[in-house]
């Protein structure tokens, strides 16, 4: 009977790997896999290429869910694999665990500002934290490889927020010493005007805020640098008996780019989705579930003096209210998710398939909901178009408007044929049924909208779905360029 049921394993669970790489900037890294019925159980093993070899790391416990979260400590690459068994079975000879799906991920720790501010090392009280929480406009920090006399201060009129960039262009300037003998700068003391928010405005999702903010820097800074020498010891002179007795022996001025990162702020800094920076103005946006109440910027410059490199890095935080605005929408039909899910690979001739009857979008397992009134024509296991080719669990709706809507690939379908819906109604969970060339897919949603009930009828979606496609990023376009191919309507991400 073992060897009968391991038989039937081999056909009935294919071996599979996912050639799609998976990038994940920050923990916890998700892993899902398919479900193979309720009388199995899973166990997950991850592995670190390192040196061209693979070093295992983890190793879960045997468990009945079909996906699970894992902190990963070290950025790299990783491949993860899934085994089965049945329940109160013991892996051995006689009863053989399968590898049952298999993927890839690349993991970074995402780039941010620090929660805790910068030290500003001060020569007489010592070191001083800069407050993580300072007044409106204030100055969060400054940081430099080398020693710093005074911790930088905005000039009092920097406060004020009426007070914009340009009526205080003449305040850019910062002073250095640098200490000759020692090749090391000291920071004298900085005017920094600071940046201006021109607006900040939101849209909600469901429970999501669409954040926006815009505004102005400078681009420029006045870098003072004054050379010091110190004069030898003399016997007549005590401000040479224990230290340096400074003496300016040349004045340095030069004009610096003084580069910008915004960000967010709320209980901590968070990255933009997109963002354009150019030389004085600056754009950012991102999908929060929570408003912002501030943003946090960042300047930083390098210069080379006397062969000596100066790197410099500044961090202000400025407070901002949101307005609410309208979303920019169009269309008769609604997203087919609560939430904001990327595309895969966008409707028509694209870089793998011409054409793509729908659009695919990058979901897990996300709850699908009707798009507009109907009925449902089709809810189940979809037939084969070829021998090593089926779209796994379906469902076709017809709509009151006369056009028709098809979800493939689903992993559970909560309706049945016959069914009334109305929009807004739960239809079924995204999943990972079906296969191309005997191979799955990978998760995701196949979303078409037809003109008639087959699929020959296809066409573009987007003009037909009252969502700012703005907000709909193409997934992983750094890694997979040719996502970004069809009828795209933001081609360039």
């Amino acid at each position: 009977m073992e060897q009968i049921l391991k038989i039937l394993l081999l056909f009935l669970i294919p071996v599979s790997a996912h050639s799609d790489i998976v990038v994940f900037n920050g923990n916890p890294v998700d892993i899902v896999w398919s479900e193979y019925g309720e009388e199995y159980e899973y166990m997950v093993e991850i592995y670190q290429y390192k040196s061209e070899e693979e070093i295992l790391f983890y190793t879960s416990d045997w468990m009945l869910e079909s996906s699970i979260q894992v902190e990963i400590e070290e950025e790299g690459s990783y491949i993860w694999r899934v085994y089965i068994k049945e329940i109160g079975k013991v892996c051995s000879d006689d009863h053989q665990c399968f590898n049952i799906e298999t993927g890839y991920f690349d993991f970074y720790f995402p780039p941010s500002i620090p929660e805790k501010p910068p030290l500003i090392p001060d020569e007489e009280i010592g070191e001083k934290v800069v407050d993580l929480n300072p007044p409106v406009g204030e100055i969060l920090g400054a940081t430099t490889e080398y020693i710093a006399k005074e911790e930088f201060k905005p000039k009092k009129e920097d406060k004020e927020e009426s007070m914009d960039v340009e009526k205080r262009s003449g305040a850019n300037e910062c002073t250095y010493s640098y200490i000759m003998s020692k090749k090391k700068y000291i920071l004298d003391g900085c005017n920094i005007a600071l940046p201006s928010i021109s607006e900040s405005t939101y849209s909600k999702y469901n429970d999501q805020y669409v954040v926006s903010s815009k505004g102005k820097y400078q681009n420029t800074l006045t870098i003072h640098i004054n050379d010091i020498v110190c004069s030898k010891f003399d016997l007549l002179h005590p401000s040479t008996w224990f230290g340096c007795e400074e003496n300016v022996v040349n004045r340095h001025e030069c004009m610096v780019d003084l580069d910008h990162e915004v960000y967010f702020f709320n209980k901590g800094v968070v990255s933009p989705t997109n963002f354009v920076f150019n030389r004085e103005t600056f754009e950012i946006s991102k999908v929060l579930s929570n408003l912002p109440t501030a943003l946090v910027f960042k300047g930083y410059f390098s210069l080379r003096h006397s062969g000596e490199w100066l790197d410099q890095e500044l961090v202000f935080k400025k407070k901002t209210s949101f307005t609410e605005i309208e979303a920019p929408t169009s269309g008769i039909y609604s997203f087919p998710f609560k939430r904001l899910i990327p595309v895969n690979q966008w409707h028509g001739c694209t870089r793998y398939q011409c054409p793509h009857a729908g659009i695919d979008f990058a979901s897990g397992k996300e709850k699908i909901y009707a798009s507009g009134d109907g009925v449902v024509v089709s809810a189940k296991q979809s037939t084969p178009y070829s021998e090593c080719g089926n779209s796994g669990k379906a469902i076709v709706l017809e709509l009151d408007t006369g056009q028709y809507m098809s979800y493939m690939h689903l992993s559970n379908i909560r309706v049945r044929s016959g069914d009334i819906v109305k929009r807004g109604d739960l239809l079924a969970v995204s999943g990972n049924t079906g296969t191309f060339n005997c191979q799955p897919l990978g998760y995701h949603l196949h979303f078409e909208l037809r003109e008639g009930r087959w699929q020959a009828s296809h066409i573009d979606p987007v003009p037909y779905i009252d969502i700012d496609w703005n907000l709909i990023h193409t997934n992983k376009k750094d890694i997979f360029p040719g996502r970004l191919s069809g009828d795209n309507p933001h081609p360039s991400f």
